[in-house]
């Protein structure tokens, strides 16, 4: 950056919030010096947003109030879902840690991965748990529907009691990944615009 040049918006921002090294922050305060009227209003700009900024104060709503708002969107959501929309349970199918298949129980030695499959009306769901070296699991998934057509993106949420914990989508091969989650018992949900699918509890241990 010379000192003839003009200052980029986003590098008078981080000039007035005092984010750049001394040296760009003197070039820049040099250039502003020398700036025509359209970096002058700018400047001015910046300087009142900022003012008024340190004066106005965002409080958390009360409780009772967030309550009633989340009550509100709950029946709101469940309004426009449409006609046909379906609520789920998967079945686990498959474990690779018991062998776990039609019945079948045997035990196996432990590993550090351990493969789960779960089966619905809608769709089969493998995951895929890696342990790593700090104990964590990072979660491998893929969504497999019955219908083959049906490949829309799938919102993917992990729970642990009422808390979301974690959540991501599924990419265009039904693919999904969670990343760095304790040991522990949770509750997933897949969820498109037409179904929801419930695992729980989903155990992630080796």
């Amino acid at each position: 950056m010379k000192k003839n040049e003009k200052p980029e918006f986003a590098q008078l921002m981080d000039w007035l919030e005092g984010h750049l090294p001394p040296d760009e922050a003197q070039m820049v305060a040099a250039q502003v010096a020398a700036a025509d009227a359209d970096i002058q209003a700018d400047v001015a700009w910046l300087r009142a947003f900022y003012r008024a900024r340190q004066l106005i104060i965002v409080q958390e709503p009360p409780t009772a109030v967030t309550d009633q708002l989340e009550q509100r969107f709950a029946v709101f959501a469940r309004s426009r879902r449409p006609s046909t929309w379906r609520s789920l349970i998967a079945a686990l199918t498959f474990d690779s840690r018991t062998q776990l298949a039609v019945g079948v129980r045997t035990a196996v030695a432990p590993t550090d991965q351990r493969q789960l499959i779960y089966t619905a009306e809608a769709a089969t769901i493998v995951c895929t748990l890696q342990q790593r070296q700090d104990k964590q699991f990072d979660l491998l998934g893929q969504f497999l529907p019955t219908d083959a057509s049906d490949i829309d993106l799938i919102h993917v949420l992990l729970f642990q009691g009422n808390t979301e914990f974690d959540h991501t989508l599924t990419d265009d091969l039904g693919e999904f990944t969670l990343t760095a989650l304790p040991i522990g018992l949770y509750d997933m949900l897949l969820r498109s615009d037409q179904w929801e699918i419930t695992i729980s509890p989903l155990d992630l241990s080796v």
